[in-house]
């Protein structure tokens, strides 16, 4: 539901669709943005500030496949809001289970599968698998 004070809200983001499946994850629908300056900190390359959007909506289409909700997010680098990272995917929910699945793809050659728990408002997921196309920046990959 909404107040309208903001306009009337788009289907993509309209809780009243979210199939029966999804519904645990109903919270996370809507555009969640920080541009407060997260710190990068990596040992390869010097400290840099960025700001990041991420995005959780329902499908457009009808598949009858399994139910997700669309995930995207950017990061820009906050001094001159240039790109630096895009990420597209689905977050769904084994049925009859708590268990969640983010699959994502990246602009930098990845593809990561990651799973874990929901429990209420907070799910922790673990990096299961991953791929890269061949000719990617080779690096390092912790955890699976």
């Amino acid at each position: 539901m909404t107040c309208m004070i903001c306009g009337e809200i788009e289907k993509k983001f309209d809780v009243r669709y979210v199939p029966e499946l999804l519904k645990p994850l109903a919270w996370l629908i809507g555009i969640w943005r920080g541009e407060t300056g997260g710190k990068a900190v990596f040992p390869t390359i010097p400290i840099f500030t960025y700001g990041e959007q991420i995005e959780f909506a329902l499908p457009t289409s009808g598949l009858k496949a399994l139910k997700a909700l669309n995930y995207t997010a950017f990061a820009w680098d906050m001094n001159n809001r240039e790109e630096l990272h895009s990420e597209y995917g689905f977050i769904t929910m084994k049925p009859n289970t708590k268990e969640v699945a983010l699959s994502t793809v990246m602009n930098n050659g990845f593809v990561m599968i990651e799973q874990g728990p929901l429990h209420g408002k907070s799910i922790k997921l673990i990096l299961h698998d991953i791929g890269r196309i061949s000719f990617s920046r080779d690096l390092p990959v912790y955890g699976v």
